[in-house]
């Protein structure tokens, strides 16, 4: 008699897992935290600024919940948040590298405070933060790191050459990563967004004709939801995407399908 395939089917959740989120007091840090939380994880948020408010939303879902305050830009400070999250939680098992900022600026007028603080923060913090956390999931032989690229990584945009070119290394970061660390069962992982609804891209939505006009270049008809962005954040920190690694997953709307992208 054939014996029955045992189907194992793809778990969603991450039930009993910790999760650290950098940039988590607003927009799509938040949102990420928030559904992490609702999945199950415990949610530490990192930001420059206190978080009190996401710290008491993530406790009304039933997790566990931590703000850290740092500057992640400060090698000093990205080392006292792991060790703080070590010593209440003992494990980081999803790290979610959300912080970044953006400035539109001409290529011609870019200064060079923008160019490092634009590094700085979606590059370097990303870096040595990833590098802090990392060990400890070698050690346990498992780990989920998410990084929030952009689209930009392989569609520029004009008027952001300083952020273009820093997605593009936060995709390239991340494939490196994925080489290294595959054999030690960590999934590392990139968020290409598109314009999505948040205080970084308000200028869009403040402009009716701009707005208008992005949202024709978008086949899905819309700009993006936070959430959006969370549901794939949540899918790659879940055991339902351990087989891959090294990958961009765009949240674009099909943005980068071509359709007439002209600014």
């Amino acid at each position: 008699m054939e014996s029955k395939e045992e189907l194992k089917f793809p778990d969603f959740r991450v039930e009993g897992k910790v999760a650290l989120v950098t940039g988590g007091k607003r927009g799509i840090g938040r949102v990420c935290a928030l559904a992490l939380a609702n999945a199950g994880a415990d949610v530490v948020v990192a930001d420059i600024e206190k978080s009190d408010q996401v710290i008491e939303e993530i406790e009304k879902l039933g997790s566990r919940a931590l703000a850290v305050e740092a500057d992640i830009t400060k090698l000093a400070q990205i080392d006292r948040m792991v060790d703080e999250v070590m010593g209440k939680f003992g494990r980081i098992d999803i790290l979610v590298n959300n912080a970044g900022v953006c400035f539109r600026e001409p290529a011609l007028e870019i200064s060079e405070k923008t160019w490092d603080a634009t590094f700085d923060v979606n590059l370097k913090a990303l870096f040595f933060c990833t590098q802090k956390v990392v060990p400890q999931m070698i050690s346990r032989k498992k780990g989920k790191i998410v990084n929030i690229a952009s689209m930009n990584a392989i569609m520029p945009l004009p008027a952001h050459a300083s952020y273009n070119a820093s997605k593009a290394a936060v995709w390239s970061l991340t494939k490196t990563f994925a080489m290294e660390w595959g054999k030690y069962n960590i999934n590392v992982n990139a968020i290409g967004p598109t314009f999505i609804k948040t205080e970084m891209a308000s200028h869009v939505f403040e402009n009716p004709k701009k707005y208008q006009d992005i949202v024709s270049k978008l086949p899905i008809g819309r700009v993006g939801d936070p959430m959006d962005v969370a549901g794939a954040v949540v899918y790659l920190a879940s055991a339902a995407s351990d087989f891959i690694t090294g990958e961009l997953l765009l949240v674009d709307g099909g943005w980068t399908t071509g359709k007439e992208i002209i600014l």
